[in-house]
C-alpha cells in the first residue's frame, strides 16, 4: 500500500481515478463509471474521491478511500483558501482550514488533491502569498506536505510550489483523440513534456478516457487520472 507521496520521482507511472460518487453499502470497482479495463485498481489505494468541497463528502472520503480531490480558490484580499470549483461561482464560506482540520482529527491520513482553479490567473506575488498561506496553514494543523499535491493547468505557476517542496501535477485537458492524427497526439505529447521539463515537473493529471494514448504517447510520464 502506497502511504506517502515521498519519492514520487521514482514512480514511473501513477494510476489513482477519481471517482465522484458511489454505492456506500456496496463499496466495490463496479460502481465506479469510466474506468478502462486495463488500468487495475485497487479501491484501497488507487481510487481517490472527486469533488470532495463539504464536510458530508469529506466524511465519506476519510471512511472509503485513501485519498480525495478538493477544489481551492485562493482569496488574495482574505489570504484564504475557500473551496469552490468555480472562480466565478461565487463565495461558499466554505475554507480549507475547517476542511483539513477535520483530516487531522481523523484517525487516517488521506493523500490530498487540491486542484487550484485560480492558480493560472495570480501574479508573482498572490502565487508566493498562496505558497506562504498553504504552508502556514499545513504547519499549523500538523498536516505532512508530502501528502499533498497541488493541481494546476500554469506549469509556470506550479513550478513556483514544486520549488517550495509540493508535490505538482500539471492537469491536462481531454481531447478527442478519434478526431486527430498521429502527428497531433505526437505534437500534443511534445508541448505537455517540453513543459515538465521547462518547469522541473514530472506528473500530469488528466481524463481517464485518455489513458490509453497517454500510454502510448507519453509512455514514461507519471500519471494521475480523473
Amino acid at each position: 500500500m502506497i502511504t506517502s507521496l515521498v519519492g514520487l520521482e521514482k514512480l514511473s507511472l501513477m494510476y489513482y481515478v477519481l471517482v465522484n460518487d458511489f454505492n456506500l453499502d456496496e463499496p466495490s470497482i463496479s460502481n465506479i463509471n469510466s474506468i478502462p479495463d486495463e488500468i487495475e485498481v485497487s479501491l484501497a489505494e488507487r481510487v481517490w474521491l472527486h469533488a470532495v468541497n463539504d464536510s458530508i463528502k469529506l466524511q465519506r472520503a476519510l471512511d472509503h478511500f485513501s485519498g480525495f480531490e478538493s477544489d481551492i480558490f485562493f482569496d488574495t484580499k482574505k489570504n484564504k483558501f475557500e473551496l469552490r470549483h468555480w472562480p466565478d461561482q461565487g463565495e461558499t464560506n466554505i475554507f480549507l482550514e475547517k476542511h483539513l482540520s477535520k483530516v487531522k482529527n481523523s484517525s487516517k491520513t488521506p493523500h490530498i488533491w487540491l486542484d487550484f482553479k485560480n492558480l493560472k490567473f495570480l501574479d508573482t506575488n498572490e502565487i508566493q502569498k498562496a505558497i506562504i498561506s498553504l504552508e502556514k496553514l499545513i504547519n499549523q494543523i500538523g498536516i505532512e506536505k508530502e501528502l499533498i499535491i497541488i493541481e494546476s493547468q500554469s506549469a509556470k505557476s506550479l513550478a513556483k510550489f514544486k520549488k517550495n517542496g509540493f508535490n505538482c501535477s500539471l492537469w491536462v485537458p481531454k481531447l478527442k483523440p478519434n478526431l486527430l492524427s498521429k502527428r497531433d497526439l505526437e505534437l500534443w505529447s511534445e508541448n505537455i513534456l517540453r513543459d515538465l521539463i521547462d518547469y522541473d515537473l514530472r506528473l500530469i493529471s488528466l481524463d481517464v478516457s485518455m489513458h490509453s494514448y497517454a500510454l502510448i504517447f507519453l509512455p514514461n510520464v507519471q500519471k494521475m487520472f480523473w
